[in-house]
Formats: structure tokens, C-alpha cells, sequence
């Protein structure tokens, strides 16, 4: 609507000749940039400030996309110079009261109208073509950062201070940690040569779960001093980014962190999406909480402690695969092995002692329940 009340005042034929003018300076400056780009300096300047590198080589597989805009481009082309043409014919060959030229004049309103139409749809395509010019340069430098990271988890450290800056964006003049316990902002530097384990969870992670962590992490703060109190845990939470964050969900956040006395993240914008991808395609994250143990040169020392934390408690420390290798060798068979088959809150109802009685049908998937 806009288009037409600027060119209200004018005839029909002006109004279709200056949007098509307007919009062939727009579509041309356009077509100029990309097809100089490969051989001007000056149009490869111009083309990487528009983003315009990307359509030029994928050409081929936006031709489509191409084609559909020049025939329509041609189409109005066409319509605007019958247009026209008919505004400038003689009026000794015909005039404005016969049956023909107001027939023909009476569809003139609606032609220029789908001119303008599509004008606007063929601008808009264009800038959907460098908006997804932007979309693949932000994919390929997702897809940088990832490699990035699978380079710097297979590489040896002196310490793990470079995997976790690489794991949690901060600036400089930002303190990317909240401690839980004295509800301060703190910096990486609180874990650098530490065994630290990453509690990964999306929003919904249940008081269940963090009551049994909490437990543990509460008994290991009691005696600070012993060697199985040598770890931190950070909480990073993963969301969804293609859905915008609310309030609802600053809400959530902030009362799931207020449960824990660890440390998290200080907001889930802090986890690049190389980052949440890396965690679900490579540390297999998918909705169920893990707990990656990282050691002091930040090795991946377990991909995911969560249930030997809960089976053996501290006694599991320092959380390695090696270390659950030897306990289950030594493990006899107790209630806490059957607890992901048959209730969470048997980890709690183990540690407050109570009596625990399990019928059959809970325990064999063949029968149903009542």
C-alpha cells in the first residue's frame, strides 16, 4: 500500500513506469555486483559488505529461483510498455468515448495494480535470496566453530582452561559463571585445573534428579579437603534457539538455577550453536540429562557419570569411565541397579533409608500394570 500513495497523483502509466524505474535500479545494482564480483575489486568489495559472495556460487542451485523472477520481470515489462503504448495512441485513429478504448482503458487499473504486485514479490524474493545468503554464512560458520571443537577435544592440553573458554562464550569485561552458593557472577578461571563436571540438561530437568546431584555436591562441599571433594560442576542448559526466549522461559531458567548450589552458565545465550550441536552429535545429547566429566587438561573422562554418581555416590570419584569399569567389577546386585526401570525417586527413598517393595509387574514389561 505504500507504493500506491506515492504515486497517487500520477496516471496510471506514470505510476507503473516509476515503480518498475525504481525497482530496476534496485534488481540492477543487484545483478550488477554479482556478475562483476568474480572480476571487479571494486564490485568484490561491495558484494561481501551485501553477503553476495554465496548466491554467486551457488548459482546453479538457485537457477530456479532466477528463471521464475525474469519471466515475471518480463511480464511486466511487457504489460507497462502496452500501457504505454495505448496512452500515446493518436487520437485521430480512436477516441477515449468508443466502445473499444474504454474497454481496454478500464483494465488498465487492474494491470498496473499486479505490476505493482509484482514488484513488490520480485523484491521481496531478492531479498530472500540475500537473507539466505546470510542464513549460509552463519551455517558455514557454525559448521567452523564445530570442526574447531572436534579439533580441540582430540588435541592434548597443558590444562583445560582452552576447551572451556571454547565451550562457554564470555567476553572479556563479562564474568560468564553464576556460583550457586554465594550468587555471584565468577569467572572460568574459578575451574582452570580442575576435574569439572558438565550437568547438560534443557529446561525441564526434573527436582528429582537435582535433589539426588545435590545431595552428592552438598556432602562433597562438607569436606572440602578430601580428594573425592576435588570437582565443580557446571550447569549448562540447551535450548531450543530457533524459538524465541521468552519470559516464560527466563522464568524457568532462572528458577532451575536458584535450585542448584553449582555453578551454571549465566544464560543459555552463552552456549554458541557449534557448542549445542557439538553436545548432541558428539556427547549424544537428547533431552535426558548427561553429566560429562571433564578432567584437568579437559580430556573427556566420561561422556556421561550421571548414573554412577547416583549408584556409587563419592565413592565413584574422579568419575572416569576406567574408574565405573572397576566398580562394576566389583559391584554386586542392589536396588539402585533396577532404578532407571522402575521409579526415579528410588535414589532418594535409598539415601533417606526407607523400605523399598517392588511388586512383580513393575519389574517384568510383559504384564500389565493395574
Amino acid at each position: 500500500m505504500a507504493i500506491f500513495n506515492m504515486v497517487t497523483n500520477y496516471a496510471w502509466d506514470a505510476k507503473v513506469v516509476l515503480a518498475l524505474a525504481a525497482f530496476a535500479a534496485y534488481y540492477g545494482e543487484f545483478w550488477l555486483v554479482a556478475q562483476l564480483f568474480p572480476t571487479n575489486s571494486l564490485a568484490k568489495s561491495v558484494a561481501i559488505l551485501k553477503q553476495l559472495p554465496e548466491i554467486v556460487e551457488r548459482s546453479d542451485a538457485l537457477k530456479p529461483k532466477y528463471e521464475a523472477i525474469s519471466n515475471l520481470i518480463r511480464a511486466m515489462i511487457n504489460v507497462t510498455k502496452f500501457i504505454v503504448e495505448f496512452n500515446e495512441l493518436p487520437q485521430q485513429y480512436i477516441t477515449p468515448d468508443t466502445p473499444a478504448y474504454e474497454s481496454a482503458d478500464a483494465l488498465i487499473p487492474t494491470a498496473a495494480y499486479w505490476i505493482i504486485r509484482s514488484i513488490v514479490a520480485c523484491a521481496s524474493q531478492i531479498m530472500g535470496l540475500i537473507n539466505m545468503s546470510h542464513e549460509y554464512v552463519f551455517l558455514q560458520f557454525v559448521r567452523i566453530i564445530y570442526q574447531m571443537l572436534v579439533r580441540l577435544f582430540e588435541s592434548p592440553h597443558t590444562d583445560n582452561m582452552k576447551v572451556l573458554r571454547a565451550l562457554i562464550y564470555s567476553k572479556e569485561d563479562q564474568l560468564p559463571l553464576y556460583d550457586g552458593t554465594s550468587k555471584k557472577r565468577v569467572s572460568l578461571d574459578i575451574l582452570q585445573r580442575k576435574n569439572v563436571l558438565l550437568l547438560i540438561s534443557d529446561l525441564d530437568l526434573s527436582h528429582e534428579e537435582l535433589s539426588i546431584l545435590d545431595q552428592m555436591y552438598q556432602e562433597s562441599r562438607q569436606h572440602p579437603t578430601r580428594a573425592e571433594s576435588q570437582y565443580e560442576v557446571v550447569w549448562l542448559p540447551v535450548v531450543d534457539r530457533s524459538t524465541p526466549w521468552t519470559d516464560q522461559k527466563q522464568q524457568q531458567f532462572e528458577a532451575l538455577q536458584s535450585l542448584m548450589p553449582w555453578h551454571s552458565v549465566c544464560h543459555p545465550s552463552l552456549l554458541d550453536p557449534a557448542v549445542i550441536r557439538y553436545i548432541k552429535e558428539i556427547w549424544h545429547f537428547n533431552k535426558k540429562p548427561l553429566l560429562v566429566v571433564l578432567d584437568p587438561h579437559g580430556r573427556v573422562a566420561n561422556p556421561n557419570a550421571l548414573h554412577m554418581m547416583w549408584i556409587w555416590g563419592s565413592m565413584a570419584f574422579p568419575f572416569t569411565t576406567a574408574r565405573e569399569e572397576a566398580l562394576w567389577r566389583d559391584e554386586t546386585w542392589r536396588i539402585e541397579l533396577l532404578a532407571d526401570a522402575v521409579e526415579p525417586m528410588i535414589f532418594t527413598w535409598v539415601w533417606q533409608q526407607l523400605f523399598i517393595f517392588i511388586p512383580n509387574s513393575l519389574v517384568t514389561p510383559d504384564v500389565p500394570k493395574d
